[in-house]
């Protein structure tokens, strides 16, 4: 908890089960953990999140950690269904489908189409994703025809691309099938139909 990923309101670290009581008594649907953050999807589809904010990972518009639950600031009326973390990146899909990224970016992580660091969300797909996933500097989604996309860090082939080369913008890596996808630090594993 030295960053404060516990969201209660400290950096002490703990050794045994604590509550951790949420903001406005709002209630947790979804919860993804990064080594040093942590982000809620509220049953209402806020998001929450604390702890390190180095890479802007928390999309607070700042740098600065939180040791208690903070909103992210979606955009007006979006609502989040999931929400995924990497290491120091945050990825978030909408009810809509659209996918959000905020954080570090330093291996073109946030599909952005440049290695610049964001620390307020970002709309990358506007519509029909499905599902996410974050690894360690990489990040998936699938969108609802089963393609799978990836983008971010690839030195161990982690996305799947037949090479090692980074990717600073989404790629297609298959075309159909896919029903899930994990990503751990420099692997990454997918369900298919």
């Amino acid at each position: 908890n030295g960053s404060g990923q516990l969201g209660l309101g400290n950096t002490t670290h703990q050794t045994t089960w604590q509550p951790s009581s949420l903001p406005n008594g709002a209630r947790a649907k979804r919860v993804a953990c990064g080594p040093l953050h942590t982000a809620v999807v509220t049953e209402e589809g806020t998001l929450l999140v604390c702890g390190q904010n180095r890479g802007g990972q928390l999309g607070l518009g700042n740098t600065t950690n939180q040791n208690a639950w903070q909103a992210s600031p979606l955009p007006d009326g979006v609502r989040a269904p999931a929400v995924a973390c990497g290491c120091w990146h945050t990825v978030v899909l909408t009810e809509v489908g659209a996918l959000l990224v905020c954080g570090r970016n330093d291996s073109g992580q946030l599909g952005l189409g440049h290695e610049n660091n964001q620390t307020t969300p970002q709309m990358i797909v506007p519509s029909g994703v499905q599902r996410i996933a974050a690894g360690f500097d990489h990040a998936f989604y699938v969108k609802q025809d089963g393609s799978l996309w990836g983008m971010g860090k690839n030195d161990q082939g982690q996305l799947g691309t037949g090479d090692q080369t980074d990717r600073n913008q989404s790629v297609l890596i298959m075309p159909s099938g896919v029903r899930q996808v994990a990503a751990g630090r420099d692997h990454t594993l997918v369900v298919k139909t």
